[in-house]
Formats: structure tokens, C-alpha cells, sequence
């Protein structure tokens, strides 16, 4: 008799992936592909460990404005205006400062950064070396920009490469992602990159 060894299963599950497959006139959704993938190959190919840091700020931001928001509905449900006055100015008043903090976070920190990553030295001696990546594609047109910064974990400096391309480069005509085509040319970015760190 043949035993099947629930590894085998798990294979099939693993390498049995779909091709991504989009809304090609959707910007949002070429955008969000190509970033899911893009964090994919660094991560999964590369054994980069992403941090979250950047996303759990903005998710606390927006947790504690959603609690001020509930607890001021909650207290005039129990002690209903005029009674509860005060109470609502004051988190009318703490929502829109945290509602400002959270603009200024996104616009002047976060940018349009989707991915940091954290790469270990391969003899476990040097720090390790950070990748930041963020992302752009106009709402009306067709190019794709992605910019990478990689930081290294010793001198602390930066090197930055751009890889703008249409997007339509990377989609066939029924929208599934070509992800041999972009991650060749994430390949190459990459290697340039680390190339430029050790000219």
C-alpha cells in the first residue's frame, strides 16, 4: 500500500498558488499587486523579516481615535446632552488632535512607503542591512515607480535605485500578474544595489 505523508499534501497546497489576477483599469489594484509581490520576493525568496513598525503606529492612531469616538457616543447614550456637554467637547477636541497627528504621521513619516524589511548578515557577524521600498502610480497613468533604499548595517549609509516601468509590463491581457517578469527586474535592482555597496 501507498501511505501519503501529510507533507505531501502541504506541497501541493504550497506550490498549487493561483496567478494574481486584477482589474487592469484599477489603479489601486495594479498598485497593491505589484507591492504584495514585491514585499513576496523580498521575504519569501530573500529572507528578509519585514517590520512593522510604520503600519502599528497608524493602527494605534486610528484605534485610539475610534475609542475617543465610541466613548463619547457611549456617555450621552448614558447621560444624555446637556449633560454630557463636556464631555463631548472634550473628545470632539482629542479626535481632531489625534486626526492631526495622524496627517502629519502619514504625510511626513510614512510617505508612501509599503515595505520594511530587515536583512541578516549571512555569517551572523555585521548588523543587519534595512530595506525600505514605497510606491507611486498616478490615478490616470500607466507608470509604475518603485523606489528602493537600502541602508547598510555597518556605515549606516544609504543607496537608493528607482525602477519605474509601465504597468501594463506586468500584467498580460486578462490582468494576471507576470510575476517571473517582475521579480527579474526586482533581481536586478537588487543586485545593483548590493553591487554599489561594495564598490
Amino acid at each position: 500500500t501507498l501511505t501519503l505523508k501529510p507533507e505531501f499534501f502541504f506541497n501541493i497546497i504550497m506550490t498549487d498558488e493561483k496567478p494574481i489576477k486584477i482589474d487592469k483599469w484599477d489603479s489601486n489594484a495594479l498598485k497593491n499587486a505589484l507591492d504584495d509581490s514585491t514585499k513576496k520576493f523580498f521575504n519569501e525568496q530573500h529572507g528578509l523579516k519585514e517590520n512593522f513598525k510604520l503600519f502599528d503606529t497608524r493602527l494605534i492612531l486610528c484605534t485610539i481615535s475610534s475609542v475617543i469616538a465610541l466613548f463619547g457616543v457611549l456617555y450621552d447614550w448614558l447621560y444624555p446632552y446637556p449633560k454630557s456637554r463636556e464631555v463631548l467637547i472634550g473628545c470632539v477636541l482629542l479626535y481632531f488632535l489625534i486626526c492631526v497627528a495622524l496627517t502629519v504621521f502619514m504625510t511626513y513619516f510614512e510617505k508612501n512607503i509599503f515595505y520594511v524589511g530587515y536583512e541578516s548578515d549571512k555569517a551572523g557577524i555585521d548588523p543587519e542591512n534595512k530595506w525600505t521600498m514605497s510606491s507611486t502610480l498616478p490615478r490616470y497613468e500607466p507608470h509604475y515607480t518603485l523606489n528602493f533604499d537600502r541602508t547598510d548595517g555597518m556605515t549606516s549609509e544609504t543607496i537608493s535605485q528607482v525602477l519605474k516601468n509601465s504597468a501594463a509590463k506586468y500584467f498580460n491581457e486578462g490582468g494576471e500578474l507576470l510575476e517571473d517578469v517582475f521579480h527579474a527586474d526586482l533581481t536586478k535592482i537588487k543586485l545593483s544595489l548590493e553591487k554599489s555597496k561594495d564598490d
